[in-house]
């Protein structure tokens, strides 16, 4: 759970100011979150919380797709010199 948390300040700090779809980071910090807790309580196995996290993955992959070609763009983030920056950045805290 700490490592979640520590992940979503940094998300939040980095990333956040410059990607479009907050509601999707917010999702997807939630979810990273409950499935830390339930993991740290050995409800469920490290196997069982890396394909949550793909699935939850894979969802808000989807989700940011659908609302890019309906905006007709090509990122999720905002247009700036450093939107490719904070792609990577993005994939690595997650």
């Amino acid at each position: 759970m700490l490592q979640s948390d520590c992940r979503t300040q940094a998300a939040n700090t980095y990333v956040r100011p410059y990607y479009r779809y907050g509601d999707l980071m917010t999702w997807a910090q939630e979810q990273r979150r409950a499935l830390a807790v339930k993991a740290d309580r050995h409800e469920m196995s490290r196997a069982a919380y890396d394909r949550e996290i793909a699935r939850s993955e894979r969802e808000v992959a989807r989700e940011e797709e659908r609302r890019n070609a309906l905006n007709h763009t090509g990122s999720s983030y905002e247009d700036t010199p450093f939107a490719s920056v904070f792609g990577k950045l993005t994939r690595i805290f997650q």
